[in-house]
Parts: C-alpha cells; sequence; structure tokens
C-alpha cells in the first residue's frame, strides 16, 4: 500500500499539483486562473458542455474532455 501511494506520488507528481493548487488562494494565482480562463480554458470549457451534454458519447470521451479542461486550467498534466 504504501508502495503503491508513493508511486502515485512520484508518477504524477502530486506536490505540483499542490503547490499549484495552493498558490491559487494569492492574488497572483487567481489573476493567472483568471487569465487562463479567459484564454484556453474557454474553449476548452464549451467543448467539454457540448459533449457532457450528448447522450450518444462515450464515458471515454467525455472523461478526456474534462480532463483537458481541468489540465487547461489547472496547468497540470499527468
Amino acid at each position: 500500500m504504501l508502495a503503491s501511494g508513493s508511486g502515485a506520488v512520484q508518477d504524477c507528481d502530486l506536490n505540483r499539483l499542490f503547490n499549484t493548487v495552493t498558490k491559487m488562494i494569492t492574488v497572483e494565482g487567481l489573476t493567472e486562473l483568471a487569465a487562463r480562463l479567459a484564454g484556453a480554458a474557454a474553449f476548452e470549457l464549451f467543448d467539454m458542455i457540448k459533449i457532457l451534454g450528448q447522450k450518444t458519447e462515450s464515458p471515454g470521451n467525455k472523461a478526456r474532455t474534462v480532463g483537458r479542461f481541468v489540465a487547461t486550467t489547472l496547468n497540470y498534466n499527468i
């Protein structure tokens, strides 16, 4: 259990994710988040809303669009 947990922390670089999320509490972080949302994330958001509203889309495609939106918003990729 410890090995798999440490592997997830190492492979997913959870420290970077934690630093990114805690940085958003500051004014600088909120400004950076707003810039991302106004820029690239808006396109990802519209794609995500369109695909999540379709009943015929596969769960994999829906998850992929949510992942792209979160990755763009947080500037974090696994």
